[in-house]
């Protein structure tokens, strides 16, 4: 397990990472930022199970498994409501009115997901589920 440094390092660099880039389906997108810390965290790659995808794919990989919820539980296994568990890098999944539902990262405070405007805070009070990586 990484230290709670060692995490914030972590969510630092793949945010930087990502923030590099502008969004795109595919190739910089909140499910891949989740799969940037679970790769970092925990060693494991589960990207080659739905890549190379664009915005239709998927639309078409979410649909087809639920929901976003359900396409990332495929690979991370069962999300977590008790949000006192939620630890800086885990992955989030929120919901704000009117917007579809987005992942992102917990940074301590709020959660960091990508959109087409760049990185942005979603407040806790969004969260729908989330995972614990590592």
């Amino acid at each position: 397990m990484k230290t709670r440094r060692e995490r914030f390092d972590a969510y630092r660099e793949i945010i930087r990472e990502a923030s590099r880039h502008p969004f795109a389906y595919g190739t910089n997108d909140c499910v891949l930022l989740v799969a940037a810390a679970v790769q970092r965290i925990n060693g494991v790659d589960y990207t080659a199970e739905f890549l190379p995808y664009d915005m239709r794919k998927a639309q078409r990989l979410i649909r087809k498994a639920g929901g976003l919820v359900q396409f990332i539980s495929q690979f991370l296994g069962a999300a977590e409501t008790d949000i006192e568990r939620i630890r800086v890098c885990d992955a989030a999944v929120v919901s704000a009115a009117g917007q579809e539902p987005a992942a992102g990262l917990w940074n301590g405070s709020s959660v960091t997901c990508l959109a087409p405007s760049g990185a942005v805070g979603v407040a806790a009070n969004h969260i729908d589920v989330f995972w614990r990586i590592g």
